[in-house]
């Protein structure tokens, strides 16, 4: 009864802030260029790493093929609106949050590269096309992949919130082949699960595939095979219901086609050498995308497909839970909810979604575990040792571990070990993770079981000592279990703490309840069911924990030992 009123009102939670970010919109909701006009500022999203479309050259600046058209069209809107002066003001966005902040106005141009779709059309608005990518495979030479079937049994990586990852799913399901399919939070991050060898291959966007081999360490490792696994329109994202904004951003980019533009900027930015290292991207101009030009459209993804991209979007209006009885593979509603049916192969969101939640739940055990076997000795060891080497080495191991940023340990652990210790590459992605968490949350550890002795009184250790016990056994059978005993308030928060922290695992591809929402809220179009499922199962997880180390507190309790009992000082052995 407790967990489902739990998930009822973390369902509503969610919902209200959504209603409350729609009702609470701009006074220039529908006024793109109004809003221009009176801040003085036009807002491009931009991306770090999308090739030569949008990239950054470091220190907040960026470039790029698409970056610099938005830069004309911000030129003709300074013109257009009769502006002495116009700031330009960059936002890095992401495959999962670019949309959102098209739509609340945070940002007025998307300039990276955004696939113009039917689903994304009914969020956004497109301005004309500009570019027709290509999806195509990335691999190191040598590897022997050719082709799509050529990936059996290999490791492929996408990133997530990407419409490739939907495009492989798709092409595949009618070729029978079985191989595993990763994720990087961003392009970075898949092209460095290729260049690592943790992935066999990378699918993504050609451009994008070509700008990170031209800008990696040894770009003739690399090389993209295969024919294009789709076409997609590529194009800059504006606001829905902004018709001048849209008529503005559409006649400024027919202008630059005119005057012949375009044909410059494609070979100033894909053949001839770029920042920040000077590398030529290498990538010619496609039959496509001089149709495009010279025919200028805003047509979806939809009428360039030669198949059928099966996709679980619905159109109802308001809430649709059951898109999580939706398959993954087919978009189809699938009778058994829970796994596999009559669809062959094919499983639902739902299913997806425990198992998402079954290895958050892995990581946060291995984790917590290794938090304890390396944390609680620590902090004992701690206030044993006097100032020696050793005493010096436990206090850095610790403020090491407690203060560098977690993420940062996940990479350094994922990416940096495995270079000196080969075999680590062997270890799998989530116990990785795990060992990352597990010491960063031992860090912790080790100064709360330091300070929770150290809160004994002194008096308890000189009884054990005036009985004959050793230091050592004093510890064993007097100060540790009484210890632990104080502690196991801040062993819950720590707990609940490591499975929201279990979130940075997504960082390294491990599916687990982050990944899970980034890329069924772009496979869906359900943000609000599938993020509202999601913070109910954290929250019911983490209350689990809560209700669990609060009743082994409440059996363990040590009598007259309460939160207002007097701290002594420090136990001198």
């Amino acid at each position: 009864m407790l967990l489902k009123l739990v998930t009822l009102r973390s369902l509503a939670a969610v919902a209200s802030v959504v209603v409350a970010s729609q009702t609470f919109a701009s006074p220039y909701t529908n006024d793109t260029l109004g809003k221009i006009k009176a801040t003085g500022t036009v807002t491009l999203g931009v991306r770090d790493s999308s090739g030569a479309l949008s990239f950054t050259t470091g220190y907040g600046h960026y470039d790029g093929y698409h970056v610099e058209i938005c830069r004309n069209i911000a030129a003709d809107i300074k013109q257009q609106l009769s502006l002495t002066d116009l700031n330009i003001n960059y936002i890095a966005v992401s495959s999962q949050n670019r949309i959102p902040l098209v739509q609340n106005g945070t940002i007025d141009l998307e300039c990276g590269s955004t696939t113009n779709t039917l689903a994304r059309q009914r969020d956004v608005a497109f301005a004309h096309t500009v570019f027709i990518e290509e999806v195509r495979i990335a691999v190191k030479r040598g590897s022997g992949i050719q082709s799509l079937e050529d990936l059996r049994d290999k490791t492929v990586v996408s990133t997530t919130g990407t419409q490739p990852v939907q495009i492989l799913r798709s092409r595949v399901r009618g070729l029978n082949l079985n191989f595993k399919t990763i994720y990087g939070k961003d392009h970075a991050d898949s092209f460095l699960l290729l260049e690592s060898g943790r992935a066999d291959a990378f699918v993504m966007d050609a451009s994008i595939l070509a700008g990170n081999i031209a800008n990696a360490e040894h770009p003739d490792h690399f090389e993209i095979v295969g024919e294009p696994l789709s076409l997609e329109p590529i194009a800059i994202m504006l606001r829905r219901n902004d018709p001048k904004l849209k008529i503005l951003v559409d006649q400024s980019i027919r202008r630059l086609i005119a005057a012949g533009e375009l044909p410059r900027l494609w070979e100033k930015w894909f053949l001839r050498p770029i920042p920040p290292n000077g590398r030529i991207i290498g990538l010619p101009l496609s039959a496509a995308t001089k149709a495009a030009w010279e025919n200028p459209n805003d047509k979806p993804a939809e009428e360039y497909r030669t198949f059928k991209l099966a996709t679980a979007e619905t159109t109802q209006n308001g809430l649709d839970w059951g898109i999580f009885c939706r398959g993954i593979t087919t978009g189809k509603v699938i009778t058994n909810c829970l796994g596999s049916n009559e669809l062959g192969d094919d499983t639902t969101y739902l299913w997806w979604l425990i198992n998402a939640w079954r290895w958050t739940i892995l990581v946060a055990a291995i984790s917590f575990a290794i938090a304890l076997v390396v944390g609680l000795p620590l902090g004992a060891l701690r206030t044993i040792v006097k100032e020696t080497w050793l005493a010096r080495f436990l206090m850095i191991f610790t403020e090491i571990f407690r203060n560098i940023p977690i993420l940062v340990q996940v990479f350094l652990w994922y990416f940096v070990v495995p270079n000196i210790v080969p075999w680590f590459k062997m270890m799998p992605a989530y116990l990785v993770v795990s060992i990352a968490l597990g010491l960063f949350t031992a860090a912790r550890l080790s100064e709360q079981m330091r300070a929770g002795i150290l809160a004994i009184p002194k008096g308890q250790f000189q009884a054990a000592k005036a009985l004959g016990l050793t230091t050592l056994q004093s510890y064993r059978y007097v100060i540790m279990p009484v210890a632990l005993r104080i502690i196991i308030p801040t062993l819950t928060s720590e707990a609940m703490n490591i499975i929201k922290n279990s979130a940075v695992a997504f960082a390294v591809s491990v599916p687990e309840l982050t990944m899970f929402a980034m890329q069924a809220q772009e496979e869906t179009a359900r943000g609000v069911e599938i993020y509202a499922g999601v913070t109910a199962i954290y929250v019911i997880s983490a209350l689990i924990v809560n209700r669990i180390l609060n009743y082994v507190e409440l059996k363990t309790k040590v009598p007259g030992l309460g939160p207002n009992h007097d701290a002594p000082k420090a136990i001198t052995p």
